[in-house]
């Protein structure tokens, strides 16, 4: 199953010199293809947009996240 996440990122703080943990402006969607290795593509900076554009990714039925009962 595909999912939807927002990628953590180190970024320099240019008045102070640390590395600051944040969020990336782009959600990110991950999921496993049918070699069943995990891939991670960027989208977009709108959540509702970032969905609209992780359903095809659902919908390619490369996915092995489920397993047969």
């Amino acid at each position: 199953m595909a999912s939807l996440y927002k990628k953590p990122v180190w970024v320099t703080d240019p008045k102070t010199g640390e590395k600051i943990k944040t969020w990336s402006p782009k959600w990110w969607a991950r999921y496993r293809d049918a070699t069943g290795r995990e891939k991670r593509i960027p989208l977009a900076r709108d959540k509702a947009a970032a969905l609209a554009m992780l359903n095809p990714v659902r919908n390619q039925g490369g996915d092995k996240s489920r397993r047969p009962n």
